[in-house]
């Protein structure tokens, strides 16, 4: 058994790296549906807007809300540290934070220079 500080402190580092691989996926959920929704050529860009939106709403919904709650099915423990409600709320901020973040350092921009000037 761990000591009640060092299973907290497990709890929560599990829980930033189920956030931070929660992230990763919703950007290539992101990728993959814009991928598709152009694939159907719609009339307006009105169209192709709502079918791109709930089509990410859906897939974000899932695998955001969803998954937490498949994971963690026991109401009672849902409170408790690494429990559902501490995996939401940092998989909410990551997802909120890491995308604006990656705006602001242009990580896209450096990886294709250095991928591509090469």
């Amino acid at each position: 058994d761990l000591p009640p500080r060092r299973a907290t402190e497990l709890s929560l580092g599990l829980s930033l790296a189920v956030a931070g691989v929660v992230t990763l996926v919703n950007f290539g959920i992101k990728v993959a549906v814009t991928r598709l929704t152009d694939w159907e050529y719609r009339d307006t860009r009105t169209e192709y807007e709502e079918s791109l939106y709930l089509k990410l709403s859906a897939a974000y919904v899932l695998n955001q809300s969803l998954l937490v709650l498949l994971v963690a099915p026991d109401v009672g423990r849902w409170f408790e540290p690494g429990g559902a409600m501490q995996q939401a709320f940092f998989i909410a901020l990551s997802n909120a934070v890491v995308p604006e973040l990656l705006k602001v350092l242009r990580v896209d921009y450096a990886l294709r220079r250095e991928v591509l000037g090469r």
